[in-house]
């Protein structure tokens, strides 16, 4: 094999692997617009929800689905998010008198669903328990005001 043909195999190579790396990288970058667009629509869904929680609007069917969408949250959302939404839900059960706990929850989420928060995740260091995690219940929420403002009966 003579020099000229050793110098083309090797520009070949690096010809690949400069492709590869390329294509790796797009499709990376890819995935996590994807990601994003996936997590910001789960915000989202909670965000619009989050007037079933207020007196104007209490709704005994609103803040069960509104539930499940905070409970979701334990599978894929770093610990500030899931706090926050917990903070939010204490208010709700009058545990916690923070006005500003649907604001930090909101941050949190917004945080969260940043593109750099996407592109480079935090491997799931967590330090939550599994007492944190507590199933709730619209009634266990606020009865009072569920009983006041709950849907119409016919």
């Amino acid at each position: 094999m003579g020099w000229i043909e050793l110098e083309e195999a090797g520009m070949d190579f690096w010809g690949i692997a400069v492709g590869a790396t390329i294509a790796s990288l797009a499709w990376i970058y890819q995935r996590a617009w994807e990601r994003q667009d996936k997590r910001v629509a789960q915000y989202q869904e909670i965000l619009d929800r989050l007037d079933a929680f207020t007196d104007g609007g209490l709704d005994k069917e609103g803040i069960a689905a509104s539930l499940i969408k905070f409970r979701r949250l334990w599978l894929f959302a770093p610990d500030e998010v899931i706090r926050a939404t917990e903070d939010v839900l204490d208010v709700a059960a009058g545990q916690n008198l923070d006005p500003l706990a649907a604001g930090k929850c909101v941050i949190a989420m917004r945080q969260d669903a940043s593109f750099f928060a996407v592109l480079f995740p935090r491997f799931w260091r967590t330090n939550l328990r599994p007492e944190k995690f507590i199933i709730r219940t619209a009634k266990s929420l606020s009865p009072e005001l569920v009983q006041k403002y709950g849907p119409k009966q016919n």
